[in-house]
């Protein structure tokens, strides 16, 4: 069969015909898909393969080969010659990465995450035809494992509570799914000072509204550790509250600054605009802004520290789950001598033993916040409320944010 439709192609084969030949052998295609596992799997491999080859053939030999069809979702859908609706244009890359940032297929099926909204079966169906399965979950994970896990986590973290050690749980490879009592119950073993301090610390929010994921973003520098000469530079999103990124660096210098940026901007994109305190720390990245989004436009809005403050309230958690084991070891070598000041000699090796680990501990926590729940957002993670946002944005905004996703910018290394 295969042979005469080559056959028939090379030698002049209608349009017509030929769209229909394509149908038939996207039919068997699909067939051998159902298949496998049945027979030898690398044969019927080698005959897929054969298969789409034929498929790329007559494609180019057709004029018009696609029949596409805008929809209202700003999805698309191809219709290829066969009966019934037409195929739905799935980005097998995009969907691997919203299951792997713990989207549902349902929610990434109804709330057309793929540009249009389809059925959750539809979606199944895609996944099991083209063999891409969801992310390997550890499940049945022992307490003891949980508790060694959580051990370790706490070691670095002393200050965190259930909902952020879930999300670290989650974080690792593979996931790590355990429900919320186990983690409250083991954590309550392991740390009950901390669970009891919690409790009486919890923070009233206020409301706050930023219109789109990367509309601003929220950049400053801790120095909670500068006695020692070790700074944080870090930046926080204004609208889904997620981190793109958070380092410590020897120096507060605009060099060091401008380089912590540029990884979060490899990561999530140049945003429209950003909020920075008149620290000359932030020249560079002020002068970026400007020459990548415009002048005169607010690209870098400059006020006073104590009014930013997505990047204020960050500082806090920072230092409460992070900074804290390293402040109180730091100030404990000090007390005791071990740890002079005055002497340069100790303030390189002191920064040679922390900085390592305490970039480590932060990367660790910047993940784990990234995958956290938040309560006052239906429990969808500063990682889930990012995409689910920008997906509808890029295709009914045309602001600055979303074009900076759209286009490749040069990023400077």
């Amino acid at each position: 069969m295969l042979s005469n439709i080559l056959r028939n192609v090379d030698s002049g084969m209608g349009e017509d015909d030929k769209v229909a030949a394509r149908a038939t052998i996207e039919q068997i295609r699909t067939n051998c898909h159902r298949m496998l596992g049945t027979m030898q799997t690398g044969l019927l491999e080698n005959i897929i393969s054969n298969l789409t080859d034929v498929v790329h053939q007559i494609n180019k030999s057709v004029n018009a080969p696609h029949d596409v069809q805008d929809t209202n979702n700003g999805g698309f859908r191809i219709r290829l010659g066969a009966r019934g609706p037409p195929n739905y244009q799935i980005d097998q890359d995009q969907l691997q990465l919203l299951l792997d940032r713990g989207f549902t297929v349902k929610r990434i099926a109804e709330d057309g995450l793929l540009g249009s909204k389809m059925h959750k079966s539809t979606l199944f169906r895609f996944m099991r035809l083209n063999r891409i399965l969801q992310p390997r979950i550890a499940l049945n994970v022992s307490d003891d494992v949980v508790r060694d896990v959580m051990s370790r986590y706490i070691m670095d973290h002393p200050n965190s509570g259930s909902a952020e050690i879930r999300a670290y749980l989650r974080t690792r490879e593979p996931p790590m799914v355990v429900n919320r009592d186990r983690v409250r119950a083991i954590l309550a073993e392991l740390n009950p000072v901390g669970v009891a301090t919690r409790w009486a610390q919890v923070v009233s929010r206020r409301r706050y509204s930023v219109p789109e994921p990367n509309s601003l973003w929220h950049i400053d520098s801790h120095h909670s550790l500068v006695r020692y000469g070790i700074y944080i530079h870090g930046g926080i999103d204004g609208n889904s509250r997620l981190i793109p990124y958070l380092k410590a660096a020897p120096y507060n210098t605009a060099r060091v600054a401008f380089e912590a940026f540029t990884f979060g901007i490899r990561s999530y994109g140049i945003p429209s605009r950003i909020r920075v305190d008149g620290g000359v720390e932030n020249v560079l990245i002020k002068r970026f802004m400007t020459i990548a989004n415009g002048d005169g436009r607010g690209s870098a809005i400059e006020g006073k520290s104590v009014h930013n403050q997505r990047i204020e309230r960050l500082w806090r958690d920072v230092f409460q789950k992070v900074v804290f084991t390293f402040y109180q070891c730091l100030h404990a070598l000090e007390d005791s001598g071990a740890l002079n000041l005055d002497d340069p000699k100790h303030i390189f090796c002191a920064q040679a033993v922390v900085l390592a680990r305490l970039n480590h501990s932060l990367e660790c926590w910047r993940r784990a916040r990234n995958n956290q729940a938040i309560r006052t957002e239906h429990n969808q993670t500063p990682e889930q409320l990012w995409i689910s946002r920008l997906v509808p944005a890029l295709q009914q905004s045309d602001s600055t944010a979303v074009r900076n996703i759209r286009t490749d910018r040069d990023i400077p290394a």
